[in-house]
């Protein structure tokens, strides 16, 4: 079975991007473009990893810590071009980060590692 992967951006043409590259990869994506879309669609369950933007209306930071809190079993990436933000986060272990700008082969590689 396919792993899902939601995907929260607030830019339509990075989501759609993204939806593509792992759908093409195996994986079944869903969209959200808040984190309060992301925050209800982690409550349905059957997500098994997060892949967010840093740099949403609400932070990115702030989602893992939601989802963290909410789902302990759910994995993050965060996609960030700066951030330091991770430093002390208590839920660092399921919390990974990628730098911009990436490249999709390496966005695969790192969201096949958080899922592993």
């Amino acid at each position: 079975m396919a792993a899902t992967v939601l995907i929260v951006d607030s830019e339509a043409g990075i989501r759609q991007l993204l939806r593509v590259a792992l759908a093409e990869a195996g994986y079944e994506p869903k969209l959200a473009s808040s984190h309060e879309e992301a925050r209800r669609i982690c409550l349905d369950g059957g997500i098994d990893l997060v892949l967010a933007d840093v740099g949403l209306h609400m932070n990115g930071h702030d989602l893992a810590r939601t989802v963290a809190e909410q789902s302990p079993h759910l994995r993050v990436l965060l996609m960030a071009g700066w951030d330091e933000g991770c430093e002390g986060c208590p839920f660092s272990p399921r919390c990974y980060t990628i730098n911009k700008p990436f490249r999709l082969e390496r966005l695969l590689a790192a969201v096949a590692q958080a899922l592993a």
